[in-house]
């Protein structure tokens, strides 16, 4: 095993990038260690803003939709439910 497969096979942050297909291509001299925490911590960060991104972006569809033309149909709630058979 070379230094840096090595190196990768103890570190939590290599592992992860492998595993995500990103290749780790840097000098020894350039990594640092982060603690698992610290890493999960990030990862929790990244998901969340990933969300509150894609909420950004449906939000942004909805408002761009200009909605039912004028002569289509609306119906009422106890108008969708009567054909199915249902009740409030």
């Amino acid at each position: 095993m070379s230094g840096l497969a090595e190196w990768a096979a103890g570190n939590v942050l290599a592992t992860w990038l492998v595993t995500c297909g990103w290749v780790v291509s840097a000098e020894a001299s350039e990594l640092v260690n982060i603690p698992r925490t610290e890493l999960d911590a990030l990862k929790a960060e990244l998901k969340r803003l990933r969300r509150e991104v894609g909420r950004g972006v449906a939000k942004g569809y909805i408002e761009a939709d200009p909605g039912p033309a004028d002569d289509a149909p609306t119906f009422t709630r106890e108008e969708l439910a009567e054909p199915w058979g249902r009740r409030e």
